[in-house]
C-alpha cells in the first residue's frame, strides 16, 4: 500500500539510529475520557512500533487546549502535533500561519482519492490543505439503556414527540428518561438533534447554514422548540450529570433510560464491557434515523524554529493517515475513519449503521460548529443553555433570543 511505503521510506531516510536522537512524538489533544484515552493510545501503540518515544498529553477541555497550543506554537515550544476542531478555529489558526500547510502532502498522497469528501473539505482554508484528517464523528446518536426499555416494555421511539410521551412511564419507575450534561455544547447537541428529527436536514441547515432569523418562524422550529422545553422536566436533577460523562454514565450504570451524544459516547460503553443490542441501543435521534451529522477531527502540524516538518513530524503525518491506525481508533472511539480505504464490515454495530449514511450527501448534513460563524454559535449555544436551566420561561423567550441572535 503506498502509505505504508512512505511511511518506510521515511525511517529509511532519517536511518536506524535516528529515533534515538529524536525528540518524543507529542499530540496535544483533549480526548481525556476513559473511552478516548483508549482509543488516543492507539496511536502511541503505533509511535512506539516506529521506535519513537510517545508523549500523550491531554488538555480538560477543547478551550484549555487551544489556549496552550497557540502558545506554545508562539514561543518555539510546540507539540509534534495538535488536535483541531474544523471551522472557524481552524480558518483562523491558518491566518496565524503557524500551522504548516500540508497541500504538497496531500497531493503525493492522493488524499482526494482516499478521504471522504467531508473529511478533505473540513481541513481545506482557500484551496490549502491545512490539517490532516484523522475521525469522522457523526452527532446524531441517542443512547439508549436496553433493560430499562426492556423491562418497562417500551419500544424505542419513531419521533421525539413519542419519547416525550414515554417520559413519565419512565420516571413513575425510577428512572431518569434523557440524561443531560449541564454544559452548553451538551444542551446544543441535544437541540440540533430535536431539530433534526424534526425537521430534517433542511432545518439544520436553515438554522446553522443559512442562519435567518425568519427560521424561527418555520413551524417545524416552533415545534423543535416546544419538544426541547417539554424535556427540560424529564432530565437529572442539578449536579446529577454535570458533565457529559456524567450524563452517559447514568445509562451506563442503569439509572438513566437515554442520552443524546455524538458517536464518542460509544467508547465509554466499549471502556465498561457493554455490548450494543444487550446492554444499550445506539439509533440516530428519533425522526432523524437517515441523517449522518458530520464533525471531523483533524491533526494539525505546528511549525517549529526548524522550518520544514520535523522528522517527528513526517512520522505522525504517515501514522495519522495509515488506514489500519484510523480504523483502529475509530473502533474504540466511537467514529469513522476519515480514510475511505476502511471496510465497513471492519466497523462495529453502530458504526455499520451510520457508515451508509456518510456515503450519501442527501444523508450527510455538516456539523454546526463548521458552517457557522463562532460568535453566532456560542451565542445560540448559551440561549439554548439559559433556557434549559430555566424551566420558567416560556418557548417564546427561546424563539425571541434565536431570532436576535440570527439579526445580523
Amino acid at each position: 500500500m503506498k502509505i505504508k511505503h512512505c511511511l518506510a521510506s521515511i525511517l529509511i531516510m532519517v536511518g536506524a539510529s535516528s529515533p534515538a536522537l529524536s525528540q518524543p512524538i507529542e499530540l496535544l489533544h483533549y480526548w481525556i475520557s476513559p473511552g478516548e484515552n483508549a482509543a488516543v493510545e492507539t496511536i502511541g501503540k503505533a509511535v512506539e512500533r516506529q521506535g519513537f518515544e510517545w508523549a500523550n498529553s491531554g488538555s480538560s477541555d477543547y478551550l484549555t487546549m487551544r489556549r496552550d497550543a497557540i502558545s506554545r506554537a508562539t514561543t518555539g515550544v510546540s507539540p509534534t502535533a495538535i488536535l483541531m476542531q474544523g471551522g472557524e478555529d481552524l480558518r483562523h489558526t491558518a491566518k496565524l500561519g503557524i500551522m504548516h500547510p500540508l497541500s504538497q502532502q496531500a497531493m503525493q498522497g492522493d488524499w482526494s482519492e482516499v478521504l471522504h469528501p467531508v473529511a478533505l473539505d473540513a481541513v481545506t482554508v482557500d484551496g490549502q490543505v491545512i490539517a490532516i484528517p484523522f475521525t469522522i464523528h457523526n452527532e446524531n446518536w441517542v443512547w439508549y439503556d436496553a433493560n430499562i426499555y426492556r423491562q418497562l416494555g417500551l419500544s424505542l421511539p419513531n419521533s421525539w414527540q413519542e419519547f416525550v410521551e414515554q417520559a413519565p412511564a419512565i420516571e413513575q419507575a425510577g428512572f431518569v428518561p434523557l440524561s443531560v450534561g449541564e454544559a452548553d455544547w451538551v444542551i446544543r447537541i441535544l437541540f440540533t438533534s430535536i431539530v433534526a428529527g424534526v425537521g430534517g436536514k433542511p432545518l439544520h441547515e436553515a438554522l446553522y447554514v443559512d442562519a435567518e432569523p425568519s427560521v424561527v418562524d418555520n413551524p417545524k422550529m416552533q415545534e423543535a422548540i416546544e419538544v426541547f422545553a417539554a424535556l427540560r422536566a424529564h432530565g437529572p436533577k442539578p449536579g446529577d450529570a454535570k458533565t457529559w460523562l456524567d450524563a452517559i454514565n447514568l445509562v451506563i450504570e442503569g439509572k438513566a433510560a437515554a442520552n443524546v451524544m455524538g458517536d464518542w459516547a460509544k467508547g465509554e460503553f466499549i471502556s465498561h464491557a457493554k455490548m450494543p443490542e444487550v446492554d444499550y441501543f445506539c439509533r440516530p435521534s428519533p425522526g432523524a434515523q437517515d441523517l449522518f451529522i458530520a464533525g471531523v477531527d483533524a491533526f494539525a502540524l505546528p511549525i517549529s524554529a526548524k522550518g520544514p516538518l520535523t522528522v517527528e513530524q513526517s512520522v505522525f503525518l504517515e501514522i495519522a493517515m495509515n488506514p489500519e491506525v484510523q480504523t483502529e481508533f475509530a473502533l474504540l472511539k466511537g467514529s469513522i475513519p476519515a480514510i475511505n480505504l476502511a471496510h465497513p464490515e471492519n466497523l462495529d454495530f453502530c458504526g455499520k449503521l451510520s457508515f451508509p449514511m456518510l456515503q450519501s450527501e442527501a444523508s450527510t448534513v455538516i456539523i454546526s460548529r463548521e458552517t457557522t460563524p463562532e460568535k453566532t454559535h456560542l451565542a445560540i449555544q448559551n440561549a439554548l443553555g439559559d433556557f434549559w436551566r430555566n424551566s420558567t420561561q416560556e418557548p417564546d423567550t427561546l424563539k425571541a433570543s434565536l431570532r436576535e441572535i440570527l439579526t445580523p
